[in-house]
């Protein structure tokens, strides 16, 4: 039985959970990047674990081979819900309910190790607060993120966005440090995992 009493022959078909866990923590990565932006905390958005369910099918096996600008594009695009460009703090939080939501509903069906990036991950971004994280990410202070705010601290180039998070010199680490501050613990716990 999953969480909330739902079985996971209720889940739906699409949702392949070993995929995520192949791609080294879609789920994560979506919280922290996205990438690197999602916030944690109280949001009024209606999550939709369905939603991402879907989202995950598609780009879980395309990000795996596509250079990671063209799998940022597509998670962009994802949670640009009014396809403005950018992202508004309201836009960033919806996601974040519905990753809480993904989590809850197929946390358990995770391999340990995933589970833990995920935990990690929502305690790092929740432990800095939704809108100082959305602030520190926002460099022209115009209250929305573009994706080259939002991949700031990630040197992108034609790998794999998983090749590229598990390549140290491809992150700005003292920079994701910055934007972390007091958690930034959670942070180097979170990429030694």
């Amino acid at each position: 039985m999953a969480p909330g009493g739902t079985s996971e022959a209720d889940l739906p078909e699409e949702c392949d959970v070993s995929r995520v866990g192949r791609y080294g923590g879609l789920a994560v990565t979506w919280a922290l990047g996205g990438v690197l932006s999602a916030a944690a905390g109280a949001t009024t958005a209606v999550p939709d674990p369905a939603s991402l369910d879907r989202f995950l099918a598609t780009n879980v096996p395309f990000c795996m081979k596509a250079p990671a600008v063209q799998c940022i594009d597509q998670g962009f695009s994802f949670a640009d819900r009014d396809q403005d460009g950018q992202l508004s703090l309201t836009e960033v939080q919806a996601i974040q309910g519905e990753v809480a939501g993904w989590a809850k509903s197929n946390g358990r069906r995770l391999p340990p190790a995933e589970r833990d990036k995920l935990i990690v991950g929502l305690l790092l971004i929740q432990t800095v607060g939704p809108q100082q994280l959305f602030a520190s990410y926002d460099g022209n202070r115009d209250g929305a993120l573009t994706r080259e705010e939002l991949t700031a601290d990630i040197r992108l180039d034609k790998r794999p966005l998983p090749e590229i998070l598990s390549d140290p010199s491809s992150i700005d680490w003292n920079g994701l440090a910055a934007r972390a501050g007091d958690a930034a613990p959670l942070l180097k716990k979170l990429f030694e995992l």
